[in-house]
């Protein structure tokens, strides 16, 4: 079989080799390179962040504690109320409903405004 030497030449110059391909590698690598990097760089951040949060952990508990004291709070006697009003407000007699409420306005103006 023979062999079409112009068809032979045109392959044998797109087999050899040239400085994209050397280029198109190194920037491969920089780029593996900089992946390593934020890897390295991210997971040491994450080491960083829990340690330091690991530190709070005590505070923060702490609040949270005293934020559950807190927001059951009766804001009003219900006893000295009347027999009529008491149950129509209990669900409403809390600091954590004055909360609630709060947020709920926040929320609905911010979704009016914007």
């Amino acid at each position: 079989m023979n062999r079409d030497p112009a068809l032979q030449k045109l392959f044998d110059i797109a087999s050899r080799e040239t400085g994209d391909d050397a280029f198109v590698a190194g920037i491969m690598e920089r780029i593996a390179r900089e992946r390593r990097r934020t890897i390295t760089f991210w997971s040491l951040a994450a080491v960083a962040i829990a340690a330091v949060a690991w530190l709070f952990v005590p505070g923060v508990i702490h609040t949270v504690n005293l934020v559950t004291q807190f927001l059951p709070q009766p804001l009003v006697d219900i006893d000295s109320a009347g027999s009529f009003i008491g149950p129509v407000i209990a669900p409403l007699n809390s600091v954590s409903t004055l909360f609630a409420l709060a947020l709920l306005s926040a929320w609905l103006l911010y979704r009016k405004i914007f």
